[in-house]
């Protein structure tokens, strides 16, 4: 059965399509109740009081919660595992509020309606407190309170290699925060009929986390708390960390009913997670021939009110970073700082594309102030397949960037559009843009990163695949269930997965840092080699023969010289009704090398010099992914990322007022990027040469797609218009300003 590198589409796909999948919001429990939030209206304050007398005597209201009548206990909201030392700074409902959409009580009630029509009648009694929103100002806190933390990684010597330089240059680069805008907004079903048994359905990506958590926070034994994840209708690091649950779990056990709570899209803006603002400064020492030598970078990351991931952002940025380069002096910091604007957290891409898009952009620049190409620049500084990282000289396995430069330069047509003019029309302007990105798979050398994989062949040669894999969409559990059918030889209509399930499926770290394929999808494949092992071992019992000898066909167990020894179904069956033992193996497999996934992308632009649009005219993406494992679902990843970067650069950000408040919480003001913004031409293409200890030699692309794609972008427009781009996104009103800033003589070629 040749599944891999095949075309297959998402398993779920067609009862999606036909609204058949359930969802967390389409369960209904007996007896269910429903919550709903109250948030603060002030930035940093003290609670004082929670009035909640008339909301309680109100028809269908069964509880009210607050900081006054739950556990005070604090916790980190992202912490993966026991051993994980994390800032604990939150709580279920804080005595002192920290932005403005902090929780501060949750109505339970019959009815949402009625639930909402309570919230209005709590009165909540503030002592406001001083805020802060500027990240620079947190940092300058005389007591140190602003910064979560200091992250650092170094190698080489850094003075030497700046007194080496021939030109030194120094840039200052700046991102916004934007919104992952999953379709699925949060939501969760908690129940504890008896309070000595929890269940929670929950729209996550970290089931196993959220129940450490939640029995940390409540005292029940882990045996005694099961959650589940239902399908789920994208995360994109969102859904990571544990938001809801713990109101829901606390109203339940109050109740003693099963209770809902949703967030409204509104509410999603506010209550959940954002990717970090930034503000990075770079300092790069070159050679005249463009080689860099020596480098320092610092990012700011903006965190809003509580830790959770900035600390785990922080440090996958500066380490991720230092595998793009040859650059034998370098330094990178990063400082994720605490402010009073709504919480940052993980967002595909952790880090990398704020940091990308200040480092490709800077370098674009250094390459056009000593007059070489930016393709040529890149050609000669990307890290070569045998390169060895700056940083504790460690191999970087088999990296390919320079491949996907030379095969995305000649797909794109790098020489031919870099040497068209770059004034196009009345007022209009084109140009050309590269943005480079990397990316880690799983968090080696980090922390814990292992998954296990159960898969059990029924006597019907049919199987059960029992993943902790938490399928957001993206196809993981597609990809799983393709490697057990190319192990198996079974077809992947016989495949049923169980998935993410803490009382059925085995431990899985959480879906994030792209672990699918490369630690979760070779969990798979070597739970599938070794249940084959076990298959052929009970044949030769059954046969009497050395296990050696027999192979497994579609049809048949064979023998040495390839003909039928017996049936699959009556192998199973044997195995079943004769040996009287189960063919089910479990196998766990935890990550064994830092490795990193490449991808480079080229934009071509035009510039409206009246109305600031950006035009993407064509687009090529390659990305190093070592092996394609599903065609159709890598394309779509890669697709999707580069629709998500475009957004990033052009449009999309969160907007805050005076008190920190987001002021374009809804789709009809955030401004995501449409379809018809999309590059008009788009070809998208993989260097497939193998990197272990991957399945199949395979590396993940989920979150690299998103890392080049704002660079390429800015890069362009900083092409056609001569100047350099230091803060995105390129909205109109930016884009205007940039030509304001410079006379139409300055923007004619030299």
């Amino acid at each position: 059965m040749r599944t891999i590198g095949s075309s297959v589409p998402v398993h779920d796909a067609q009862a999606k399509v036909k609204g058949a999948c359930l969802y967390t919001d389409d369960l209904e429990p007996s007896d269910l109740l429903y919550a709903k939030l109250l948030y603060s209206k002030e930035a940093h304050a003290r609670i004082v009081s929670v009035d909640s007398t008339e909301a309680e005597a109100m028809e269908g209201v069964i509880a009210v919660l607050s900081c006054f009548n739950t556990t005070p206990r604090f916790y980190n909201s992202a912490k993966r595992f026991d051993e994980q030392e994390v800032p604990e700074d939150e709580q279920i409902f804080p005595r002192i509020v920290q932005h403005v959409g902090d929780r501060v009580a949750a109505v339970v009630a019959e009815r949402p309606e009625q639930a909402l029509r309570a919230l209005r009648a709590i009165k909540v009694t503030y002592e406001p407190l001083p805020a802060v929103f500027d990240p620079e100002e947190s940092l300058a806190l005389q007591d140190g309170s602003g910064l979560y933390a200091k992250i650092s990684t170094s190698g080489g010597d850094l003075e030497a290699g700046f007194s080496q330089a021939d030109a030194v240059f120094e840039g200052r680069k700046e991102t916004e925060a934007i919104h992952h805008l999953a379709l699925e907004p949060h939501s969760v079903i908690a129940e504890c009929r008896n309070g000595k048994k929890a269940t929670v359905w929950t729209s996550t990506q970290t089931t196993f986390a959220v129940r450490m958590l939640l029995s940390e926070l409540f005292g029940f034994p882990r045996s005694r708390i099961r959650v589940v994840k239902p399908v789920m209708g994208g995360g994109f690091g969102a859904k990571i960390p544990m938001i809801l649950e713990p109101v829901a779990l606390a109203a339940a056990i109050k109740t003693g009913r099963p209770v809902k709570l949703t967030l409204s899209r509104k509410e999603a803006f506010f209550a959940t997670r954002m990717r970090h603002a930034s503000k990075t400064r770079i300092k790069t020492g070159v050679k005249k021939d463009g080689t860099i030598i020596a480098q320092d970078i610092t990012i700011l990351f903006n965190g809003g009110a509580y830790c959770t991931q900035s600390i785990n952002v922080g440090a996958a940025t500066v380490h991720d970073i230092v595998n793009c380069f040859r650059t034998p002096n370098i330094r990178v910091t990063a400082l994720p700082v605490r402010t009073n604007l709504p919480v940052a957290g993980a967002m595909r891409g952790y880090g990398s594309p704020q940091m990308h898009f200040a480092l490709q952009t800077h370098l674009a620049q250094v390459a056009r102030q000593l007059g070489i190409d930016f393709y040529t620049f890149l050609e000669r500084n990307l890290v070569h397949p045998d390169a060895i990282s700056p940083v504790g000289g460690r191999s970087l396995g088999n990296p390919r960037p320079l491949d996907c430069l030379r095969k995305g330069g000649e797909l794109f047509g790098w020489k031919a559009k870099s040497a068209l003019p770059r004034i196009v029309g009345k007022n209009r302007f084109h140009g050309v843009g590269i943005g480079v990105g990397t990316h880690g798979n799983g968090v080696f050398g980090a922390h814990l990163d292992y998954t296990g994989i159960r898969v059990r062949m029924n006597e019907d040669d049919t199987v059960l695949l029992f993943t902790g894999s938490h399928d957001m969409g993206n196809g993981s559990v597609t990809v799983q269930k393709m490697i057990v059918s190319q192990e198996l030889d079974v077809p992947l209509e016989r495949i049923e997965a169980v998935e993410s399930d803490t009382e059925n499926c085995p431990y899985n770290l959480g879906d994030y840092a792209s672990r699918g394929v490369f630690v979760s999808a070779e969990a798979a494949r070597r739970a599938a080699v070794a249940l084959r092992a076990l298959i052929l071992e009970k044949g030769g019992i059954l046969t009497g023969r050395p296990s050696a000898e027999l192979s497994l066909g579609a049809e048949a167990l064979l023998g040495s010289d390839g003909t039928s020894v017996m049936s699959r179904k009556e192998l199973f069956r044997r195995v079943n009704q004769e040996l009287q033992q189960d063919l089910e193996v479990t196998e766990s497999w935890a990550n064994a090398a830092g490795r990193t996934s490449y991808g480079i992308h080229f934009a071509e632009v035009e510039v409206d010099g009246n109305s600031g649009e950006v035009d993407i005219l064509s687009y090529v993406a390659v990305h190093d992914v070592g092996k394609v494992l599903n065609r159709q679902g890598i394309e779509g990843q890669l697709e999707g990322g580069i629709h998500m970067s475009t957004g990033y650069a052009l449009s999309e950000e969160l907007r805050f007022d005076e008190k920190g408040a987001v002021i374009n919480g809804s789709l009809g003001r955030y401004n995501i990027i449409r379809a018809s913004r999309m590059p008009k031409k788009l070809i998208v293409d993989f260097i497939e040469e193998g990197e272990e200890p991957g399945p199949y030699g395979a590396k993940s692309i989920g979150e690299c797609a998103t890392v080049p794609g704002a660079a390429a972008i800015a890069n362009g427009v900083a092409d056609a218009l001569g100047i350099e781009v230091n803060h995105i996104p390129l909205t109109p009103e930016r884009v205007l300003a940039l030509l304001s800033s410079k006379n139409g003589e300055d923007l004619c070629p030299a």
